[in-house]
């Protein structure tokens, strides 16, 4: 395979957001490993962030080059270095960030001008470089950051015989139309992009409109999750779909997994050291992404919950808003009065400001369910680890991994929250979801308790954990599909140069 892939040319172009970023950037060194030649177009910080995993990768004889662009930092107001949403603290440098990311396309489309690829790699956040490659000749697959599943549902909400209707019921549920498993939802649970016209819509729109003009579609995940959603996508929007993951477990060293590209807020021993003191199952991890200003109020509900609950418990939240120097009324806004103490008193929690080292931590005995806002990676990342959740969703298609997680899979229990967060890509996010602290603890205590049906959840996990890692691993299905999507590149090559060649000769024949 190598012979024939070596002469494959595949350019990957990533979004300025971190988990799009670090996870397409996991899926580039996945096609570089079988020798094809991978342009992994960045800027100069985004590039520093990957400087491990660039060195681990030339180290293993891949062949990645980064192209560096030059950010307009100056055009869009930021100060030099900014460039992507790592360390980024307030909404206004995150919309310039977005504005400085639409920017680089023309230096983009002029590099691939002069030095064609045979296939482009794009984010969701790059709609336009579907028609630009129609207009190369090229394939162009794209990525999202979430799997077949929620794909399908958004198609299927278009489906919808009645949508006006729904406007006017809010909270009465509905069956999804056409898809293989009966999902039921609320309008208030459908992305608030579909619920209202925003200046989001209007993008989502030309990123559905850029798919039906792709090739195809990679995905962060293992087919055996969503099987029957993968033939589904197909016949319904006549693309196929590669799984070419879970990437987490690309990962075999402790560092690999504690860091992912990003310095952690806590050490690898520290957190270790906490969790091999407890006994299996007995601890909750928590852990809502990067988009998650939860209000003080809810927070407050959380941590009352936590306390209630009994159970022991790791808690990540966002450090751009709940710092360690914030004064003791500021912390008493969003926490009991002395929460933090007498958890750490009595053993039995751990509060993370800023980023954790979650792979390591889900992987570990100890770790016994996961309270997740039910983004694709965290999901994927909580399933690979044989780890049942408590799910709490927040925003765009996290109801729909949501369903997954309880309907189809049934690993799973929810909180209850029933509203979707107003969320514009370049603006964050306004949560309208107040979920009250008996509901968080009754989904505690029926995850953690270690009833029957916890038993069985914990069991179904366990086996989809070892399904993902038998995907990974040598004739595994994500190794079989990267196997045939490199073919499928090969060959439209060849298509390609065969094509050209006959119109030489038919030009030199006239």
């Amino acid at each position: 395979m190598e012979s024939h892939s070596a002469s494959l040319k595949v350019y990957f172009i990533p979004s300025v957001f971190t988990s799009h970023l670090v996870h397409l950037f996991e899926l580039c060194r996945c096609l570089a490993s079988r020798g094809v030649h991978v342009i992994f177009f960045s800027t100069p910080s985004t590039t520093n962030l990957l400087h491990k995993s660039l060195l681990k990768a030339e180290a293993a004889g891949h062949r990645i080059h980064v192209h560096n662009l030059k950010f307009p930092s100056q055009q869009v107001g930021l100060p030099e270095g900014v460039e992507n949403v790592v360390g980024v603290d307030n909404l206004d440098a995150i919309t310039k960030v977005g504005q400085g990311m639409a920017l680089l396309r023309h230096q983009l489309e002029q590099f691939m001008e002069q030095n064609p690829p045979d296939c482009i790699v794009a984010d969701m956040f790059h709609p336009w470089t579907s028609d630009f490659a129609n207009r190369l000749g090229i394939p162009r697959l794209i990525f999202d950051a979430a799997g077949v599943f929620p794909a399908c549902c958004k198609e299927s909400v278009r489906r919808l015989p009645n949508f006006p209707h729904l406007v006017n019921s809010n909270s009465n549920p509905f069956i999804l139309p056409g898809l293989p498993h009966q999902i039921t939802l609320t309008f208030s649970r459908l992305p608030e992009y579909i619920q209202n016209t925003t200046p989001l819509t209007q993008f989502m729109e030309s990123v559905r409109d850029s798919e039906s003009k792709c090739y195809g579609r990679i995905i962060n995940g293992f087919a055996e999750l969503e099987e029957e959603y993968i033939e589904h996508y197909k016949k319904t929007t006549g693309k196929t779909v590669w799984h070419l993951g879970p990437t987490s477990l690309l990962n075999s060293s402790s560092e690999d997994k504690a860091e992912r590209n990003l310095k952690a807020a806590v050490s690898e021993d520290e957190i270790l050291s906490w969790l091999n003191s407890k006994q299996p199952n007995s601890v909750l991890y928590l852990c809502f992404g990067s988009v998650a200003p939860f209000a003080d109020e809810q927070l407050l509900e959380l941590a009352s919950a936590l306390e209630s609950s009994g159970h022991n418990f790791i808690w990540v939240v966002d450090k751009k808003q709940r710092t360690e120097h914030e004064t003791e009324e500021d912390r008493q806004k969003w926490m009991p009065r002395g929460f933090e103490e007498r958890m750490k008193r009595e053993g039995r929690g751990v509060v993370i400001r800023g980023w954790a080292p979650q792979a390591l931590i889900l992987e570990h005995v100890a770790v016994g369910g996961f309270m997740t806002h039910c983004g694709w990676n965290s999901m994927l990342e909580g399933i690979s680890s044989g780890v049942p959740m408590i799910t709490w969703p927040l925003h765009s298609e996290q109801f729909f991994n949501e369903e997954l997680i309880l309907r189809v899979l049934g690993i799973g229990v929810e909180v209850g929250a029933d509203n979707c967060g107003v969320f514009n890509v370049l603006l964050g996010i306004a949560t309208k979801n107040m979920v009250k602290r008996h509901r968080i603890e009754s989904a505690i205590r029926k995850l953690m308790g270690g009833g029957d049906e916890a038993v069985e959840m914990r069991r179904r996990v366990r086996k989809l954990a070892e399904k993902a890692k038998a995907a990974v691993g040598e004739g595994g299905s994500s190794q079989q599909n990267l196997t045939a999507l490199i073919q499928d590149l090969q060959e439209m090559k060849s298509a390609r140069t065969k094509a050209q060649i006959d119109n030489i000769n038919k030009g030199g024949g006239n």
